[in-house]
Order: structure tokens, then C-alpha cells, then sequence
């Protein structure tokens, strides 16, 4: 069936119906848009506070995250190989002056010092080694102090290379030694320091990939909740805005819309093969086309402006007299002719009236029926016919029974000068 009908049939037929096609997609972008609307009212208006509240924690997660950013990116592990990781260890042995003082006295002092360690600010102490580095958590990285006995602590630093590492703990050594003298001169005790030479290795150092895979999570995790805020305020600022996604969905209404009607369109093309233009009929069934009777608007204010104005000629008569002279020029004799409308649609409309009363009026024995198959009249009017034109629709024709009806018609040897269309 495809292969009868032309792209310029369809082309044709879709041009026809653009009325149906702009009714269609005002139809459907006013249901989607109106849809839109209803479920942005009942998911209801976050309020201006709620907004603000909003960004700013949007904003103090992004700071945070490039905060970061910017440390992971200095911190000094990630500068270290794991496989070679100088480290460095300094003891300091605490021994007592005084004969009356107590061990324990020692044991206390350095704890004392220990805690003191805990809860200090290091950067303070390492800002010409680290000056990038405003965490105290990342110094704390690299350098240790430990307890191991009641009379000693130990310093443990590690760097890229040796050289960082013995000057990150001598640093750090003079920053333990005056912990030392500050909590000696408080408790009041008579000790003395004895330092080690420092000791530099290079080793295997596992904490180096399990502090960098640590800070990469702490990473990711403040990128989550930057990610998780900014969707947050996203969506709270996309249904603050009414209009933006209504006219989207009424947009997208139309082309739906519009889309719809093409699709059942070409069902419709498929399933029935309507005629679709007078070219398509001549090439289908050979017959001669007569003229045209399609019904205008011959009443509307625009076509009487133009005719008064000389921008229009009337065209009314014209045409329906050009399709009589047609047809009496190719009828036998008898002058007896059937009109017969095919398809599915009103027959007796105004045009093929006047069309059978101007053959009439011309002599000849014109008579209508509809063409149906099962219809008795359309037999009995037909036996008397020698005869015929076809009213045809375009759309509303199909092929299946236009073919049929000629069969009949040709059974009966009634001639088909020809067909008109309507």
C-alpha cells in the first residue's frame, strides 16, 4: 500500500490538518502545564527563610570542601614514599637531682609534659617548616611524642626526605624542652633532660598510605555533603519558580501533542488507505479528475472584503461551473448519469445538491446514492445508470472500497467518465 501513496500525498493530507495539529498541542501544553502547576502547589513553596537557610549551608559546605581540597593537596604524607619513609627518633631521659624526690615525682612531671603536648597548637611551633599547612591534624601526622617509661619520652618525626626529618624533630625538641622547664619549675622538681643524639632510618611505612587513604575519605566525604547541599538548595530554588517549569512541560505538552496526532495520522494512512489527493486517485484508479467541490467559506467577512476589493475573483460558481461542463462533455447520449459518494461521510451536503440540480438543469438524468455494497438502492439506481462519477473526500475515501465499488460499477457496464472531489 505504501508504495501507491507519495510523500507528497502525506505532506499534502498533514498540511490539511494543521488546525487539528494546533488544537491538538494547545490541548496537550495546557493539560501538562496546568499538571505541572498542581504539583508544584501541593509539594508546596519553600518559604525565603528556608531559602537562605539553604544557601548558607550550601555555601559553608563548598568552603569546606575546597578548605580540602587545598590541604590534601599540601599535606606532607603525600610527598613521602611508603616504601622509603625517613624516620626520625629523639629519647629524652629525665633523671632526678634532688634525693628527697620520688620517682613518681618524674612519672607525674612527664605526664604533665604529655598532656600539655595534647592539647597544643602545633602549627604555631612549625609555620618556617610548613608555612602552607594551617592544620594542626596534618602536623600531628608527622611528629609523635611517647611515653615509654616513667622517666622518658620519645620524639618520632618522619619526612620525604632525612634532612626534613631531623629538622622537623629538632623543631619539635625545643618545643618539648620547654614543656619540660615550664611544668619543672611549676611542681617545683630538680631534674635535668638528658637528650640522645636523634637516630634517622629509612623504612617501610604503612600509616603513610593509611593516613592518605584517611584523608582521601574525609575528601570525599565533605564533596558528598557539598554535592548533597547544593542539590538541596537546587531543588528547593526550582520549585520556588513557577513559571520556568510550567512553560517547560506546557512546551513539552505541545510536542506530545503534536507528536500524538502525526503517529495516529500514519495508523490511520496505514490501516484504511484514505484517498489523500487527487493525484493519488489518478494514479490508483485511472479516472479523470472533473473538478472540485470542496466547500469554502464563501460567507466569511474576509472573502466578501476581498471580492468587494477586487483582491479575489468568485470562484464559487466557477468552480462548480467548470465541473458540470466537464461532465456533460464526456456523457453518452442517454444523458443518464449516478453521482456516487464513497466513503465514509455526509453525502448530501450543499455542493453535491447544487452539483446534481446544475446537471439537471442542463438536460441530463442525474441521480445520487451512496456507494455501499450492501445497499439495494445503490444497485437499483445503478441498472438504470450508463453513467458515473465517483464523490470522493479526500481522507475519508478509502481505497479498498473505492476499488470495489468501480468493480461493481464496471460489472453493470456503466461508464465512469471520471471523478470529483468534495
Amino acid at each position: 500500500m505504501l508504495n501507491r501513496i507519495s510523500l507528497t500525498d502525506i505532506i499534502s493530507y498533514i498540511a490539511g490538518k494543521v488546525r487539528l495539529l494546533v488544537c491538538s498541542a494547545v490541548i496537550f501544553a495546557l493539560v501538562l502545564g496546568c499538571l505541572k502547576f498542581a504539583l508544584i502547589r501541593r509539594a508546596g513553596l519553600p518559604s525565603e527563610l528556608e531559602l537562605e537557610e539553604l544557601r548558607s549551608a550550601c555555601e559553608k559546605s563548598e568552603t569546606e570542601y575546597k578548605e580540602g581540597l587545598s590541604r590534601f593537596s599540601e599535606l606532607p604524607v603525600n610527598r613521602m614514599d611508603p616504601y622509603c619513609t625517613y624516620k626520625t627518633g629523639v629519647l629524652c631521659e629525665a633523671v632526678i637531682h634532688d634525693e628527697t624526690a620520688a620517682a613518681s615525682d618524674i612519672s607525674v612531671l612527664m605526664q604533665a609534659v604529655l598532656n600539655r603536648w595534647e592539647i597544643s597548637d602545633l602549627k604555631e611551633y612549625s609555620s618556617d617548616l610548613f608555612p602552607e599547612i594551617v592544620d594542626d591534624g596534618a602536623i600531628r601526622q608527622v611528629i609523635e611524642l611517647k611515653k615509654i617509661s616513667d622517666n622518658t619520652l620519645v620524639i618520632t618525626t618522619r619526612g620525604s626526605s632525612e634532612k626534613e626529618s631531623e629538622d622537623i624533630a629538632k623543631t619539635f625538641l625545643s618545643f618539648v624542652m620547654s614543656l619540660i622547664e615550664e611544668e619543672e619549675d611549676r611542681s617545683e622538681s630538680a631534674v635535668s633532660i638528658v637528650v640522645a643524639e636523634p637516630v634517622t632510618k629509612c623504612v617501610y611505612d604503612y600509616s603513610v598510605t593509611v593516613d592518605r587513604l584517611s584523608e582521601k575519605e574525609r575528601l570525599e566525604t565533605a564533596f558528598e555533603i557539598w554535592q548533597s547541599d547544593h542539590a538541596r538548595y537546587t531543588e528547593a530554588l526550582h520549585r520556588s519558580d513557577i513559571v520556568r517549569p510550567c512553560i517547560k512541560w506546557a512546551l513539552l505538552g505541545a510536542v506530545l501533542g503534536t507528536v500524538t496526532v502525526l503517529l495516529i495520522m500514519a495508523v490511520y494512512v496505514i490501516l484504511y488507505e484514505p484517498m489523500l489527493s487527487s493525484e493519488h486517485i489518478i494514479r490508483q484508479t485511472g479516472l479523470e479528475d472533473l473538478g472540485s467541490l470542496k466547500q469554502k467559506d464563501y460567507n466569511s467577512a474576509f472573502y466578501k472584503t476581498s471580492l468587494k476589493n477586487g483582491l479575489m475573483r468568485d470562484t464559487e460558481s466557477g468552480e462548480m461551473e467548470y465541473a458540470v461542463l466537464r461532465a456533460a462533455d464526456k456523457l453518452t447520449e442517454d444523458g443518464k448519469i449516478l453521482l456516487i459518494s464513497t466513503g465514509h461521510w455526509d453525502e448530501s451536503t450543499e455542493n453535491v445538491q447544487a452539483f446534481m440540480q446544475k446537471l439537471q438543469d442542463i438536460g441530463t438524468k442525474a441521480e445520487h446514492v451512496r456507494g455501499e455494497t450492501g445497499d439495494p438502492e445503490f444497485i437499483r439506481k445503478l441498472r438504470n445508470a450508463s453513467n458515473a462519477i465517483l464523490i470522493v473526500r479526500y481522507g475519508r475515501t478509502f481505497s479498498r472500497d473505492t476499488e470495489r465499488i468501480i468493480e461493481i460499477v464496471k460489472e453493470y457496464n456503466c461508464k465512469i467518465i471520471g471523478f470529483i472531489c468534495v
